[in-house]
């Protein structure tokens, strides 16, 4: 019998996908006062009809295309980095106008801004099936936040992660990029107590 050789093959990775309420949150929640006719077809010219139902899941570099025509749209004099990170905040801001969303913030506000970051981890994994969060608590009011795939968008969850503590009633908080990679970014967080 001979040894067996450590196996050269490669275990593909699964296709990413970002679900189907990832674009209700950002473009049809999110977006609902702004979504005009003109948002609309430049969105279905990129492929995205907002009068037809919903697939189930879009490939990211899709999904993403969409949300910075829909930033360069609504924030027409801002760089789309600045309109991207306000669209990300805008998604979680808006979050609030749903049945979900107020009862959500509840239950937020109840277990406050540290307990709330560290279930982020599940919050994205209700959206795609490919973001991992590693957190790095510094100080009671203070985390590292490093997601693997900012999707060539790292302000946008910039944004996402300053709306949240908007949501949760995070009192001053900021939220700066430490540090963007290949893929991911490194976000620091700091509210006061």
């Amino acid at each position: 019998m001979t040894g067996s050789s450590p196996s050269t093959e490669h275990v593909a990775e699964p296709e990413r996908i970002e679900f189907q309420n990832t674009i209700e949150g950002v473009l049809t929640v999110g977006l609902k006062s702004e979504m005009s006719g003109p948002l609309k077809e430049k969105l279905k010219a990129a492929g995205l009809d907002m009068n037809k139902p919903l697939l189930p899941g879009y490939p990211p570099s899709q999904v993403f295309k969409w949300i910075a025509i829909a930033a360069s749209h609504i924030f027409p004099g801002d760089s789309t980095d600045e309109g991207v990170r306000k669209l990300g905040m805008k998604s979680v801001t808006g979050l609030q106008e749903t049945m979900l969303g107020k009862a959500l913030k509840g239950a937020l506000m109840i277990i406050g801004t540290r307990r709330s970051l560290h279930r982020a981890q599940r919050a994205f994994r209700s959206n795609n099936n490919y973001t991992e969060v590693t957190l790095a608590e510094l100080s009671p009011t203070c985390m590292n936040l490093t997601l693997n795939h900012v999707n060539g968008y790292p302000t946008f969850y910039q944004g996402v992660f300053a709306g949240a503590c908007e949501l949760i009633g995070a009192k001053n908080c900021t939220v700066e990029i430490l540090e963007k990679s290949l893929h991911g970014a490194t976000y620091q967080v700091r509210w006061d107590a």
